[in-house]
């Protein structure tokens, strides 16, 4: 074959070839590389040590965090793009939704969401950029994988949920208890595109998650409670004095003039680890007709002791004890359930007694003691909890009288215990003080729940 019969064929950028000093062979044939946009989804972030990857997702819950992920093919690092999201058939409104993004750019100390998160409709999104995953100093995290991960990628962590409480008690109201379908919308912002599998380049959008895609991502309503662990570089909840708050609650309902409607009974509590791995520790928790949940007996970390208290009408303090003994705000169990899951990574057992009845009162049974201080005849409905010391070994036990002069009571265990509880939000506690000898006591602090909205 003589050189005039040679044949070149590269897979490169025409243009980037005509404009450098490269000589081209005459009869050189181009197979253009396409800039495209693979695909997009919504994903949770799952961490392995020092590792980190995005897991997609095809549901959530109005008002979750969530991260949204678009996949490019030959696209530059810095390439910009425009992203947004959209219901399907308009039933949360029609156009691109208003929702909570991460700023990293105008993020200031004390990196709280009120400073770190902003409102908008369409997102700027960066491909290559992982500002989304810095974490609540922002600092970029420290993930032994990074490039990879946001290689060819553009990142963006989302609230889904508007700026505002009318716009997501009607967005509420139009779910129902139904469920409503987001599409994500993608752009570049300058040059053409190709999207999906096609080796077509146009300058029309992108829509992901929808028919043509063959995929979905559905959202419902539900009471959700986000709870981080006290090491948990990744919470950006709000401070209270120097302590930054670890339980987030965002209650579902929609407003019918000065009266609130709920969407549902339904309470989820979600952990997040010192990785910030998420965990739904309870599913569907539901809450009763006085507002409150009752708190298993039994889990990894903890226990209960005691009997079951039948409730009834004391007429020592005339008043009407609901039946049971082990009921609490939603707010309250979630942040006994950050206690857990501590006590539980450490190997220690925690054992549970009094909190409310069901109806918010003292627990009462008739032949027992009226327990005061659990209900506080409707002042403190659903906010305290008696609780059995730690022995050495970090697990509860129950001496006849006097645990605390008991050779098992562990001063340095309870003392570690009491302050995880404090942290989590329990400021109204006794420890080994007249009347808490045999057991101890938490009380919880309302102003350390962060709401979302």
């Amino acid at each position: 074959m003589g050189n005039n019969d040679l044949q070149c064929v590269h897979a490169i950028n025409v243009d980037a070839v005509l404009s450098s000093d490269q000589s081209v062979c005459a009869n050189e044939t181009f197979n253009e590389v396409v800039a495209r946009i693979r695909t997009a989804y919504f994903a949770n972030k799952i961490v392995n040590e020092t590792t980190v990857r995005f897991a997609r997702i095809n549901e959530s819950i109005l008002g979750k965090t969530v991260y949204l992920v678009v996949e490019t093919d030959d696209m530059p690092a810095n390439e910009q793009l425009s992203v947004s999201v959209r219901s399907r058939g308009d039933v949360l409104g029609a156009g691109d939704l208003q929702l909570m993004y991460f700023n990293a750019n105008n993020a200031q100390p004390p990196y709280t969401v009120t400073n770190v998160f902003a409102v908008d409709n369409v997102f700027q999104a960066e491909v290559g950029n992982a500002d989304a995953l810095n974490n609540n100093q922002n600092a970029a995290a420290a993930y032994t994988n990074l490039d990879d991960v946001r290689t060819h990628k553009a990142i963006i962590k989302l609230q889904l949920h508007p700026n505002d409480r009318p716009t997501f008690n009607r967005w509420a109201e139009a779910i129902g208890a139904g469920t409503a379908n987001l599409e994500i919308v993608v752009r570049r912002n300058s040059g053409e595109l190709a999207y999906y599998g096609r080796s077509d380049e146009a300058t029309i959008e992108g829509t992901f998650l929808n028919e043509r895609d063959r995929s979905a991502f559905t959202i419902n309503n539900r009471n959700f409670y986000e709870i981080y662990h006290g090491e948990n570089a990744y919470n950006f909840l709000t401070m209270n004095g120097n302590t930054r708050i670890k339980v987030g609650e965002l209650r579902s309902y929609y407003t019918n003039g000065t009266r609130e409607v709920s969407i549902t009974t339904n309470t989820n509590y979600y952990f997040y680890d010192e990785n910030d791995n998420e965990v739904l520790i309870v599913d569907n928790l539901q809450r009763n007709a006085h507002g409150l949940v009752l708190f298993p007996a039994n889990g990894e970390g903890f226990g209960r002791y005691g009997v079951i208290d039948a409730g009834g009408y004391c007429p020592t303090y005339r008043e009407t004890a609901g039946a049971g003994d082990h009921y609490l705000l939603p707010k309250v169990a979630a942040a006994l359930f950050s206690i857990t899951r501590e006590v539980f990574s450490r190997g220690w057992r925690v054992d549970f007694g009094d909190m409310s009845s069901e109806n918010g009162s003292d627990p009462w049974q008739q032949g027992f003691d009226h327990h005061r201080g659990h209900g506080h005849l409707g002042n403190r409905i659903g906010f305290d909890v008696d609780l059995h010391y730690l022995n050495r070994n970090g697990i509860s036990f129950q001496a006849a009288n006097n645990e605390r002069t008991s050779p098992n009571f562990d001063r340095n265990n309870n003392t570690t215990l009491f302050q995880i509880a404090s942290d989590y939000g329990f400021r109204n506690n006794q420890m080994d003080n007249r009347g808490h000898y045999d057991h101890g006591h938490w009380g919880f602090d309302i102003n350390f729940v962060h709401i979302i909205i």
